[in-house]
């Protein structure tokens, strides 16, 4: 099932000399468990809800770049890969996260909205925190980090499934760190 994107409405003229439009894709390849998006620059592969979890996840991330490489010239080099989780609770998390914010005195917050980058060895992690979003018509919190590494050679290529891997710990290791010890203890994580 192959869709052309929204921007596939613009000029392709604009598309290739406008920068905004660089790493946008323009075409959609979906099945239940895995969406693929693809523009000349870049390639994106994400679950849909639900989520069908990291090791079913990761072997289809991993078959579908080795494909991709069996090609030979498809992919000349990576810049930079992004692994990114948009968790949503639907409840206000501010009291659950070891994030902390104060007003001025005399000032009360309703809607508050985080945003830092944080260095974690080789990888940049932005996080995104709201305590009010809005999913499926549900009120609730996110909590949304994207785990990225810049290459300026081939060596993701080399070692495509080590540094997806290595970007997932990354990401889980700061996902944890962030909710406080008894609210992850009420969840009955999995490791």
């Amino acid at each position: 099932n192959i869709v052309n994107l929204p921007i596939m409405q613009l000029p392709e003229a604009v598309r290739v000399n406008d920068p905004a439009f660089k790493f946008k894709p323009l075409y959609r390849i979906n099945n239940e468990n895995i969406i693929i998006q693809i523009g000349p620059d870049v390639i994106c592969i994400s679950s849909p809800m639900p989520y069908i979890g990291w090791p079913s996840f990761k072997q289809h991330v991993c078959k579908i770049i080795s494909l991709i490489n069996k090609q030979g010239d498809i992919i000349n080099k990576v810049t930079r890969l992004g692994h990114r989780y948009t968790n949503f609770f639907d409840n206000n998390m501010l009291n659950n996260i070891s994030m902390s914010f104060n007003m001025t005195d005399g000032y009360d917050f309703n809607n508050l909205m985080i945003t830092t980058q944080v260095k974690d060895n080789d990888f940049l992690n932005t996080v995104q925190f709201s305590n009010s979003a809005l999913y499926n018509q549900n009120n609730g919190s996110i909590l949304d980090i994207d785990t990225f590494k810049q290459y300026a050679d081939n060596y993701f290529l080399e070692n495509a499934e080590k540094e997806i891997e290595k970007a997932h710990q990354c990401e889980k290791k700061l996902f944890f760190s962030l909710l406080k010890a008894d609210f992850t203890k009420s969840l009955n994580p999995k490791y």
